[in-house]
């Protein structure tokens, strides 16, 4: 089967990671603290704007697109979804720790809530890779879905 590929979404979607880079390096009028939006013009300003739904979009744009209701109504295809999302992320957890782990009993670096850190990484997706919290909402996203569809569009 052959997919067809959207030439605009391709598009919106290295815009939008201009717009994620741009947000974590660009230092904008009043930062730290409260951001003077009078101050910033012409395409800044857009360019301001539109970081503002960066992440928004990336969300959606990976919940949206899988086909969940088809996914919704097959437990087999919606558990190797949960296991396609959750192994990497485990696996990427663990990775991270050793590294700490190495790190701390090398370097002196020191994790901030010790074993801990591990336990919310894997939760939360947030303790010392902190942008593992997009998987996170992936996999609940999905997992809130899986039980509700059949709710919601019945």
């Amino acid at each position: 089967m052959k997919r067809e590929y959207n030439l605009g979404i391709g598009l919106l979607r290295i815009w939008m990671c201009f717009e994620v880079v741009l947000n974590h390096f660009k230092t904008w009028p009043g930062w730290p603290g409260v951001i003077d939006e009078t101050s910033i013009k012409g395409i800044s300003y857009i360019l301001y704007f539109y970081g503002n739904i960066a992440v928004p979009f990336f969300m959606l744009s990976a919940f949206s697109f899988c086909n969940i209701l088809e996914l919704a109504q097959d437990n087999n295809k919606m558990k190797k979804r949960i296991n396609r999302l959750m192994i990497p992320h485990v696996f990427w957890t663990i990775i991270y720790f050793i590294i700490y782990i190495l790190l701390e009993k090398k370097k002196g670096i020191k994790l901030l809530h010790g074993v801990g850190d591990f336990f919310w990484q894997l939760v939360g997706g947030h303790s010392y890779n902190s942008v593992a919290w997009f998987q996170i909402d992936l996999i609940f996203l999905t997992i809130l879905f899986w039980k509700n569809a059949f709710v919601i569009f019945s």
